[in-house]
């Protein structure tokens, strides 16, 4: 009974900090934001990779993209998202 506890206790404290990972990506200060129209082929990594801010570790990119449009990876022609650019 003791081992079925740690390990709910486990995934529940993993579960949890993974969900509250993913919902605390702010924006960096020195980005802007601009719209694109989704084509076929398009995917969120596409998109992040042409617009790679400072660098930054793409799967960051990424995850700011989903977050800031709240979305997930699927992506379908004809939506409009936008993506971080740096400001100038």
């Amino acid at each position: 009974m003791k081992f079925k506890q740690t390990v709910l206790t486990m995934v529940t404290v993993g579960t949890l900090s993974f969900g509250v990972g993913k919902l605390m990506i702010p924006s960096p200060p020195n980005v802007d934001w601009k719209e694109h129209f989704v084509e076929p082929g398009d995917s969120v990594w596409t998109i992040a990779k042409e617009s790679n801010v400072h660098h930054s570790d793409l799967r960051d990119v990424v995850d700011m993209i989903q977050s800031h449009n709240k979305i997930n990876t699927d992506l379908k022609p004809g939506m409009i998202i936008e993506y971080p650019v740096e400001k100038k």
